[in-house]
């Protein structure tokens, strides 16, 4: 796999890497959800990791890092939300089939390495530091989301059925 720095410096990448991120991330998320409730889960996660990363670089002294790693990301990310698109769409009901209860752990444990492989890469930490660094983000994001959009009646009926997050 790539390494974030290995990606041409300049915010080109950046962008495109943001703007896609945020379509595949509704299209992902509005397939569960309502285009608003997307959209503004769209905002916050990428806000929120875009604000991870440059509070990290600027900390470090390596701001000149971020459009590399943060842009790399964003494109990893829009690949990932590609292939979980057809997988939440095919969800039906409050109860999780084996394969689907499989499927959307694949596509958190598949979230959680590529978010920990660049922050490895990024930081030029331990792969131990940044796994445990990406598992705390995603926890503390996902409180984030809870708090600032509440789930729907489905969602929490959902969430009492199996114990299981949605996106």
């Amino acid at each position: 796999m790539a390494k974030p720095q290995d990606l041409p410096a300049g915010d080109h990448q950046l962008r495109i890497g943001i703007v896609l991120c945020s379509i595949t991330y509704v299209f992902a998320v509005a397939s569960v959800s309502s285009l608003g409730e997307a959209i503004a889960q769209a905002v916050i996660e990428i806000g929120l990791t875009g604000l991870l990363f440059w509070v990290g670089l600027r900390i470090v002294n390596r701001s000149a890092r971020f459009a590399q790693s943060f842009g790399g990301l964003c494109g990893a990310n829009a690949m990932l939300q590609i292939v979980a698109i057809p997988i939440l769409m095919t969800r039906n009901g409050a109860e999780l089939t084996a394969i689907e209860a499989f499927s959307q752990f694949f596509l958190l444990v598949w979230s959680l390495s590529l978010l920990g492989h660049v922050f490895r890469h990024t930081f030029e930490t331990s792969i131990y530091l940044s796994i445990g660094v990406a598992f705390v983000f995603y926890i503390l994001l996902v409180a984030v989301l809870s708090t600032l959009i509440p789930p729907s009646e489905a969602q929490t009926a959902l969430l009492q059925a199996t114990g299981a997050w949605m996106v």
